[in-house]
């Protein structure tokens, strides 16, 4: 059961740490864009919680809303990977901007496949 929690969480520290002796990114940017990727811990919840979309007006978008729903987590981890990538090609401030911008794409995948089923 732990391990479908933190098996995402630990699988992308373990990738991270790649790309930060790969592409020489300094320590304390890996932990910032790191800590923007840790809501990818609650993918499981959002699965299971979205298994139950049966009662929607639209039951012929269902299929396609559960995707999208679904989503919301590699829409952390490319954030996370573009984070990484830019670090040393532009600006730290800059650089986190992909992180910053996985939880907007994150959250409008959620509340937008929701919307597309119209509870």
């Amino acid at each position: 059961m732990a391990l479908a929690f933190f098996g995402p969480i630990v699988g992308i520290y373990i990738f991270g740490k790649h790309f930060l002796k790969k592409h020489n990114v300094a320590k304390w940017f890996f932990v910032a864009a790191f800590l923007f990727a840790i809501p990818i811990i609650a993918a499981p919840l959002v699965f299971y919680g979205s298994l139950f979309m049966d009662r929607v007006k639209h039951p012929d978008l269902a299929s396609i809303a559960w995707i999208i729903v679904n989503s919301y987590s590699i829409w952390f981890i490319l954030g996370f990977i573009g984070s990484m990538k830019l670090y040393g090609k532009a600006p730290s401030y800059i650089s986190i901007l992909p992180s910053i911008f996985s939880w907007i794409f994150a959250v409008t995948a959620v509340f937008g496949g929701l919307e597309l089923v119209n509870y």
